[in-house]
This record gives structure tokens, C-alpha cells and sequence, in this order.
């Protein structure tokens, strides 16, 4: 499974399908950072997730508005 298909699953698809397909996938499972954010989806929290994504464009110097924004506009949530 290729980033394009996760984001393709994660707009059209069902989250409860999506969410299962990502821990069926031992590849993602065995990556501690996903499985930790999964683990913070199934116990929905989402300040959590957002810390982390906030984190790691920061480590990254990207600006998380813009990344978010753009992310938005792209799959038109």
C-alpha cells in the first residue's frame, strides 16, 4: 500500500474501513510512530494526533496551517 492509495482510502472510503485496513497492515504496524498514532485514533484523541502531526513539521520546518490548508483544499474538505 503507496501514500496515494492510504489518501485515496482516507477520502472516498469508510473510516472504520480505513482504519482497519491500517492495522491489518503489518508494514504500518511495526512502524512505532503510526502504531502510536493509531493507537491515539481508536482512543479519539485528536489533540494527541495534532500535536504530533504539529511536531513533526515543526522538526521538518514546515508550517502545519499551511500543509493542513493545502491538504483541505486538495481533497476539498
Amino acid at each position: 500500500m503507496n501514500l496515494l492509495n492510504i489518501f485515496q482510502m482516507a477520502k472516498n472510503g469508510n473510516p472504520q474501513q480505513f482504519m482497519q485496513s491500517m492495522i491489518g497492515n503489518s508494514q504500518i504496524m511495526q512502524n512505532p510512530m503510526a502504531k502510536n498514532t493509531i493507537e491515539m485514533a481508536q482512543k479519539g484523541d485528536m489533540n494527541g494526533i495534532e500535536q504530533m502531526a504539529r511536531n513533526l513539521c515543526k522538526e521538518k520546518g514546515i508550517n502545519a496551517d499551511e500543509i493542513y490548508n493545502s491538504y483541505k483544499q486538495k481533497f476539498g474538505i
